[in-house]
C-alpha cells in the first residue's frame, strides 16, 4: 500500500478517535472552580478575594469587564452555605452571591472546607444548528465531592455541572431537574442520540417553563425546517426564528445562552429558510 495513503488513513483515524476521546475529558473550568474553592482556606485576604473573583468568572454571565457587585451571574441552588440540610431545595441565589458566601464560610468563618473532589464523567452533546460549530455544545460533568462543615460533619455529595463554552450554567445534586437548563441539557442528549421526536418535545417543555427561552425557540426552528422530530413546516420554523430575533433585541445581558450569539444565528437561519429551498 502506498505510504502516502497509509499516512492519510492513520491521520484520519487519529482525528476521529482523538475527537471521540476528547468527549470524555473534563472541561478546564471544573478544576478552576474546585481548586479556587479549596484555595479559599488561605489566610491571605487579598488572595481570598482573587479566588472569589475566579469562582465568579467560572459561571456564565460574569465577564472580565464587569466590575459591578450588582451583576449577579446565573441563579444556582445553594444548599451548601445556607445552613440548611444537605437535600436539594428550591431556593436559588445569584452565582456571584454564592461565591461571596463561599469566601465568608471558608476564609472568614472557617466553618466550611472542601476536603476532596473527583470528576467522574463528562457527557458532551450537540444541539441542532445550521453548521457544526463547537459553541453549540453542551457538557454535563459528574463530580464526587466531600465537604467538611463545622470541622466535624463530613458531607459527601454528587454534584452535576452543566457547562457551555467552558462556563458553568448550573450546579445541582441531581442529574436531572425540572428547570430550563436541565431540560435543555436533556434535549441535547436526545438530539445527539438521534432521538429527534423526544428532543423536540423536550425543547417544547423548556418553553412551558420559560416561553422566552430563545435557545429552545432557535433549536425548535431549526428542527422544524428540517423535519426532525416533527413534520417539516417552513412557516412554523420562521415563526420560531422570528421570535428569537424579536426577543434578542431586548437586554438579556448575562443569560447563559447568550454564549451562543443566538440572534445572529437566528437571522442567518431566517435568511436561509426564506431564500433557499432547504438548509
Amino acid at each position: 500500500m502506498n505510504v502516502t495513503i497509509i499516512k492519510f488513513v492513520l491521520s484520519a483515524l487519529f482525528i476521529i478517535f482523538g475527537r471521540f476521546l476528547c468527549f470524555s475529558e473534563t472541561p478546564p473550568v471544573v478544576d478552576s472552580y474546585y481548586t479556587s474553592i479549596k484555595g479559599l482556606e488561605t489566610t491571605n485576604a487579598n488572595k481570598a478575594f482573587d479566588l472569589q473573583e475566579c469562582i465568579m468568572h467560572c459561571f456564565a454571565g460574569k465577564t472580565k469587564d464587569d466590575k459591578s457587585s450588582g451583576f449577579s451571574g446565573i441563579n444556582i441552588y445553594d444548599n451548601l452555605t445556607n445552613n440548611k440540610n444537605n437535600s436539594l431545595n428550591n431556593d436559588t441565589i445569584p452565582s456571584n452571591l454564592f461565591a461571596q458566601r463561599l469566601k465568608r464560610a471558608i476564609h472568614e468563618q472557617k466553618n466550611l472546607k472542601l476536603v476532596a473532589y473527583t470528576p467522574v464523567s463528562s457527557t458532551y452533546s450537540m444541539q441542532p444548528m445550521l453548521n457544526g460549530k463547537g459553541e453549540d455544545q453542551l457538557c454535563q460533568t459528574k463530580v464526587e465531592v466531600t465537604y467538611l462543615k463545622d470541622n466535624i460533619n463530613r458531607i459527601p455529595r454528587t454534584e452535576y455541572l452543566g457547562i457551555v463554552d467552558n462556563k458553568i450554567v448550573k450546579i445541582t445534586n441531581d442529574e436531572f431537574n425540572i428547570d430550563a437548563v436541565s431540560l435543555t441539557i436533556e434535549a441535547a442528549k436526545l438530539y445527539t442520540q438521534k432521538k429527534y421526536k423526544e428532543a423536540y418535545e423536550m425543547y417544547k417543555k423548556v418553553l412551558t417553563i420559560d416561553p422566552t427561552d430563545i435557545n429552545a425557540l432557535y433549536r425548535l426552528g431549526i428542527m422544524t425546517v428540517r423535519g426532525q422530530g416533527t413534520k417539516k413546516n417552513v412557516s412554523v420554523a420562521k415563526s420560531y426564528l422570528d421570535r428569537v430575533i424579536h426577543l434578542s433585541s431586548k437586554d438579556y445581558k448575562g443569560s447563559w445562552w447568550d454564549l451562543w450569539n443566538l440572534k445572529t444565528k437566528a437571522e442567518e437561519a431566517y435568511y436561509y429558510v426564506t431564500h433557499l429551498p432547504a438548509i
